[in-house]
């Protein structure tokens, strides 16, 4: 049978098995289905988390996940969590989604600061320094899990390497964070970028912001309904420490409602 790329996997030990039991024990086995699902371009996606569970998404079915990648070595830092593809993993190029946290300080959300597109393009273009990039036009992205979101495609060119590299990048904010949604390389496996980023939501974690207590009596911000405190001095240190300016630019955001 020719050996062909994509191939399903299938038990090894059951095939050692069959090669050594008689003939007319192997003819008598029924034939077993294979173990594991072939991993192919426009694998269907699967529901799966990241940032222990403070976000959801869907990604391809058997990529890498966060855990895996980080026990290959391929680690970005505590604020990035990746999926990589696994059939593409050892070559060129490979295709991965990256999801990036980064806090968004109260110059950002006060009148007068950067708007999300500017974000966007500012931390693409340090990302991409040692290379050469070329980006789209950045427009607003319509998501009905945030408030708002930005959205650019565009190629990058290694200069070490010389391999071109496609990625749609998505910046979304979330509760007192940007958070990037990026797709490297998405046409080699065929995924659906508009799928995953309707998928990724935001789970509110039932954590105090200000200190990060885990009370059973958690109380939600009456404004921007966006944070829990654990108690009134807790309240009164976020506010100080920037939660001011997040929560009237969320408030104002939803048009004061």
């Amino acid at each position: 049978m020719p050996i062909v790329a994509g191939a399903p996997l299938v038990d090894a030990h059951f095939i050692k098995s069959a090669m050594a039991a008689p003939q007319s024990t192997r003819n008598s086995r029924k034939k077993r289905k294979d173990p594991e699902v072939p991993i192919v371009a426009g694998a269907p996606l699967v529901d799966a988390t990241c940032f222990d569970g403070a976000y959801e998404l869907r990604v391809p079915r058997g990529w890498l996940t966060p855990a895996e990648v980080r026990a290959t070595g391929l680690d970005h830092g505590p604020f990035v969590e990746q999926f990589v593809s696994r059939r593409a993993y050892d070559g060129p190029g490979f295709s991965t989604i990256f999801v990036r946290r980064r806090p968004r300080f109260p110059s950002m959300a006060a009148s007068g600061g950067r708007d999300g597109a500017a974000r966007l393009m500012a931390y693409l273009e340090d990302q991409e320094l040692a290379n050469n990039a070329t980006f789209g036009p950045v427009a607003a992205y319509d998501t009905s899990q945030f408030e708002r979101a930005w959205v650019v495609d565009y190629a990058s060119v290694g200069r070490l390497e010389g391999l071109t590299s496609t990625t749609t990048a998505l910046l979304v904010e979330a509760p007192e964070e940007d958070v990037f949604l990026m797709l490297n390389n998405g046409e080699k496996e065929a995924v659906d970028f508009k799928a995953v980023a309707a998928s990724l939501r935001h789970v509110p974690r039932r954590v105090c912001a200000a200190c990060g207590g885990s009370s059973s009596k958690l109380s939600q911000c009456a404004a921007c309904k966006t944070v829990l405190y654990c108690s009134r001095a807790c309240q009164a240190s976020h506010w100080k420490l920037g939660h001011k300016a997040v929560c009237r630019a969320a408030v104002a955001a939803r048009g004061g409602v």
